[in-house]
């Protein structure tokens, strides 16, 4: 569910998906639904609970009993409960060698908008808000290195798609300087980068890294 989206309209998209009994479900079959906060570690949903990251919907429906219909028991009412919630993994495959600073985030954290994701800028030691990476702290980041990481359609010299071992948080990578004066948060926090919208000035950016020595 986006930011913004009601919950209501969002649990009747899903459950106009589903049949019960071999029938259609339908919004009469929606018998609550509530936003709140999931915990991971404890498992437990919280009903309006703060940061918002899940929903809770229970359905319920009649349906025809086949064995305990011989019983004279024809039918009998079933509620079912779930919850979605959204969370970060502890651990992921990075998709480009690129790391942010935790501080870009706060925007988006504080309200769940994708706009408010950040721009990555590689242009002046001192504005950057993001920097080539080795993604591993054993390897200097350098020109080669990031090229190879780097997809094969991006189109340059020695772009090979080469896959980056998996990173946890907490994760020490290098980083290339000058660069990422303002994402020295990323070398305590791995960053994954595979959902971060490219500014233009990122992508005017790349042709440094071919340049480094």
């Amino acid at each position: 569910m986006g930011a913004g989206e009601n919950a209501a309209a969002a649990a009747l998209a899903v459950v106009a998906g589903n049949r019960i009994d071999g029938a259609p479900a339908s919004g009469a079959n929606l018998a609550s639904y509530g936003e709140g906060l999931w915990s991971f570690d404890t498992r437990s949903f919280l009903l309006g609970g703060s940061p918002t990251n899940a929903v809770r919907v229970t359905a319920t429906a009649t349906v025809d009993n086949l064995v305990a219909a011989v019983l004279g028991d024809t039918q009998s009412t079933v509620t079912k409960t779930a919850v979605a919630a959204v969370g970060c993994p502890a651990s992921a495959r990075p998709v480009l060698p690129v790391a942010v600073g935790e501080c870009e985030f706060e925007g988006f954290q504080a309200s769940g908008d994708c706009s408010n994701l950040p721009s990555l800028v590689q242009r002046n030691p001192g504005e950057d808000n993001s920097c080539w990476t080795s993604l591993s702290d054993d390897a200097e980041t350098n020109a080669s290195l990031v090229r190879a990481m780097l997809p094969v359609a991006c189109g340059c010299s020695g772009c090979d798609g080469e896959a980056a071992a998996p990173l946890g948080v907490g994760d020490q990578i290098g980083r290339r300087t000058p660069s990422c004066t303002r994402s020295r948060a990323a070398r305590r926090t791995a960053s994954t980068s595979s959902s971060f919208p490219w500014s233009r000035a990122t992508k005017r950016a790349a042709p440094r890294a071919k340049r480094g020595k």
